[in-house]
């Protein structure tokens, strides 16, 4: 037990001058990068990517263009998943309802771009 709140205490100091905001940006971003075509469900990164997304949409200091350009990124994102799990399916390496699942996925964004929101 004692072990469990020197930990928790070691955490909290380490995070106490963070910007939560800001951390779950680059969290999300990080998670996304991390994750590759090939090896994991087109699924999983379009959910990453709403989740940066989200987490950039969170920000304190994200208004007007800032938020058109957080939905734009989505959109490039969505983009380019779709192009990636495209060459994947003609590599024999993705099936059919991912690479429709991104076509999905890639109109959503494109009609979150044009209302401005989610």
């Amino acid at each position: 037990m004692r072990t469990l709140v020197l930990v928790m205490v070691g955490f909290l100091a380490s995070t106490a001058h963070s910007d939560p905001a800001a951390d779950r940006v680059a969290a999300a971003a990080k998670v996304y990068a991390m994750l590759h075509v090939e090896t994991v469900p087109a699924e999983d990164l379009y959910r990453w990517s709403v989740r940066w997304l989200d987490a950039r949409l969170g920000e304190p200091a994200t208004t007007g263009k800032a938020v058109a350009i957080a939905f734009a990124e989505h959109a490039q994102r969505m983009i380019a998943l779709e192009a990636a799990t495209k060459k994947a399916f003609d590599a024999g390496i993705k099936n059919a309802v991912e690479l429709a699942a991104t076509s999905y996925f890639r109109v959503e964004a494109e009609l979150w771009v044009a209302r401005g929101k989610k």
